[in-house]
Formats: structure tokens, C-alpha cells, sequence
């Protein structure tokens, strides 16, 4: 799986997705101790 997203999506976008994807889970894990 790895491989076949590395292939069709370039890295940048991949680590901007993966941070973005990190903020979010951040914020609702925030949200779900409050």
C-alpha cells in the first residue's frame, strides 16, 4: 500500500495530508478529555 501511494501521490502532499490528518486528531482527542 505503501508503495502504490508513494507512486501516484508525491511525498510532499502525502506529509502534508499525514499533518493535517495529525492536527485533527490532535484537536479531537483535546476535545474528547474535556
Amino acid at each position: 500500500l505503501g508503495d502504490k501511494l508513494g507512486n501516484v501521490l508525491p511525498l510532499d502532499v502525502v506529509h502534508k495530508f499525514a499533518g493535517v490528518l495529525f492536527i485533527v486528531f490532535g484537536i479531537l482527542m483535546l476535545f474528547g478529555k474535556l
